[in-house]
């Protein structure tokens, strides 16, 4: 029966979207350009970004991307702010994607549209100024730096170092997986879809190989772009480890996050993290 409501809810929320998204709600509140806190989950596909953003966001007193923001991503001032509840997710998704309507998103959509950043490497990044200075407003609305906003889009990887200059009261969490184990897992991944989830320069190239070598591909290419910054508000973690020692990388990052920002990153009351079995091929 909830279920039911639920799909039934997501349904009207989808023929309503095209409408909603033609009004562009601007407040006050939004025109205000102090720099907002925020953490950013980056990494290459299946190396753990959507189980990662599910811990971090429940575990510490974070806001985060839900699908009804993404769902009306030109006026997600307006859900952040008005519909402010908060989903206990069951650490599942599908593919990157979770269900509900407070389900975590990764906001591809917002990203595209405030951003300019979509899931295509490029080699020249062209943002709007007056959409950064509105996105800026958005989440500072919502956000301080003892209780930051959190993203994970995978889009994210290929601007790393453009985000961390954008938005100076950033930190981003660059997640890592064992090679054998994530050349697997996107092996798996485009057997069962031919797309690219992440397109690096020159993925057309590869469509009509192997999945072993547009996985190979992939990973080469993302792991070269991820992994060149040495920027100190980059914090590296191994997706094994946010498995086996959940809580030690957490408190880890914690403290990580608190010497940057002279803060305290506040954890939510009454949350209890299940124990978490890495995934070889997953």
């Amino acid at each position: 029966m909830i279920s039911n409501r639920k799909s039934s809810i997501i349904r009207v929320l989808k023929i309503l979207q095209p409408l909603l998204n033609l009004i562009s709600v601007k407040t006050s509140a939004i025109k205000k350009t102090s720099e907002p806190n925020i953490i950013f989950i980056v990494g290459i596909p299946r190396s753990g970004t959507t189980l990662s953003y599910q811990i971090f966001s429940n575990y510490f007193q974070c806001s985060y991307l839900r699908n009804i923001d993404n769902l009306f991503y030109k006026n997600f001032y307006w859900t952040l702010n008005k519909l402010k509840k908060h989903e206990v997710t069951d650490y599942k998704s599908n593919l990157g994607f979770t269900s509900g309507v407070y389900g975590h998103a990764e906001g591809r959509s917002i990203f595209k549209y405030w951003l300019n950043n979509d899931l295509t490497e490029s080699e020249k990044f062209d943002f709007n100024l007056n959409k950064i200075i509105e996105f800026k407003g958005t989440i500072s609305s919502v956000s301080s730096k003892h209780n930051p906003f959190i993203f994970s889009y995978i889009g994210n990887l290929f601007i790393v170092n453009k985000l961390l200059a954008l938005f100076p009261n950033s930190v981003v969490i660059r997640l890592r997986r064992n090679t054998k184990d994530l050349s697997r897992s996107l092996e798996k991944l485009h057997e069962k879809n031919s797309f690219f989830s992440l397109k690096p320069i020159g993925y057309k190239n590869q469509l009509s190989k192997s999945n072993r070598v547009k996985a190979q591909f992939q990973i080469k290419r993302c792991e070269k772009i991820l992994f060149q910054s040495k920027h100190g508000r980059i914090f590296d973690l191994d997706y094994e480890e946010i498995c086996l020692n959940t809580e030690e990388s957490l408190l880890r990052f914690k403290k990580f996050y608190d010497n940057i920002f002279n803060s305290d990153l506040l954890k939510r009351k009454g949350i209890v993290l299940p124990r978490f079995i890495p995934k070889k091929y997953d």
